[in-house]
């Protein structure tokens, strides 16, 4: 992959990863409030116990998701804060 395209491509992941962290924020927010009416609207179903979550037929295990984002941000954001390439 060419230097400038790849410089390109980690801070679109770093800003993805960012929004995953947004949003199991929110998630936990509106949880903790009791909200889960507004939560399952967007997500047809939720839960908190196991983080499994389903969204217009898929499933994604949130607390997995959460867990790999935490992993790999420390590194995606030594990578980010590099020069852009020439």
């Amino acid at each position: 992959m060419q230097p400038m395209l790849l410089w390109m491509f980690e801070r679109q992941v770093l800003l993805q990863c960012e929004f995953v962290l947004q949003a199991a924020e929110d998630i936990d927010k509106g949880l903790k409030k009791r909200d889960v009416a507004a939560i399952t609207v967007v997500f047809r179903d939720y839960d908190p116990k196991t983080g499994e979550l389903s969204f217009w037929g898929q499933e994604f295990k949130v607390h997995e998701i959460v867990s790999e984002v935490k992993r790999i941000l420390p590194k995606l954001k030594e990578d980010v804060s590099k020069p852009e390439p020439k």
